[in-house]
């Protein structure tokens, strides 16, 4: 039996000039935004797997590896928008690391327009 669990941001708001992250586990989507008057400035993201946390790993958890193409990709999305909806999965990124649970992770500050 295999058990999986999603640990997704659904809707993140951050505060100016404050990094700060979410992760979307794989299969899961979501929101990420700013405050009112305010736009996201993409600082990284990553489709993969860094580390054990978050998202079960389970025994690959440990696996280090992430797709290409993905800080683009996201700053595509959202960079500039104080709203964009995020989807995690290997239809869009590939599949870096066959076997591995792997999520999406996004860095991003908030900036002033």
């Amino acid at each position: 039996m295999k058990i999986v669990f999603v640990l997704a941001c659904f809707v993140c708001v951050a505060t100016a000039y404050e990094i700060s992250s979410a992760d979307f586990c794989e299969n899961s989507r979501g929101n990420l935004g700013c405050l009112p008057g305010q736009v996201m400035v993409i600082r990284d993201a990553i489709y993969g797997r860094e580390s054990a946390e978050p998202c079960e790993g389970g025994k690959n958890s440990h696996t280090i590896c992430s797709a290409n193409g993905v800080k683009e990709y996201v700053t595509n999305k959202c960079q500039g928008k104080q709203r964009c909806y995020l989807e995690s999965n290997n239809g869009l990124f590939g599949d870096p690391c066959k076997d591995v649970s792997k999520y999406l992770h996004v860095e991003f500050w908030c900036q002033a327009v």
